[in-house]
């Protein structure tokens, strides 16, 4: 009777593919919709990024890393992205690890700390649909 008490485990093993598989789907669906600003090198100085072609979806979250002190995140209009001043009201953000959901449309960040933004281009436009 080689192989007949076997049966039961295939079941067992095609069962956990499966969980296995809508697990690894979950994941990448969240991944998908979160976004590391700056990739490995963070949100800095002379930042570039995104890179042409990249795509984000609207809701999707922006996470910038850096250091807190050093810089921060403020979320501008376009006014605001181009004079590199961030007007009243704006939300700013200063944990060194910011999570930011993104609206359809452009999306504007600028550093609000001296002359980052200005003298040492940190600023992006990210763009939603």
């Amino acid at each position: 009777m080689a192989g007949g008490g076997g049966g039961g485990g295939g079941a067992s093993v095609n069962c956990l593919l499966v969980m296995s598989l809508l697990l690894l789907s979950s994941i990448n669906l969240i991944a998908g919709h979160t976004y590391i600003v700056g990739g490995d090198a963070g949100w800095s100085y002379n930042i570039n990024w995104p890179q042409p072609g990249q795509t984000f979806v609207a809701g999707g979250t922006l996470v910038f890393k850096y250091l807190p002190g050093v810089h921060n995140v403020a979320e501008v209009d376009v006014e605001g992205y181009s004079t590199c001043v961030a007007p009243a009201g704006s939300n700013v953000h200063s944990s060194g690890e910011d999570h930011v959901k993104l609206h359809p449309g452009d999306n504007y960040f600028i550093c609000g700390i001296g002359s980052h933004c200005r003298d040492a281009g940190m600023r992006i436009v990210v763009t939603a649909e």
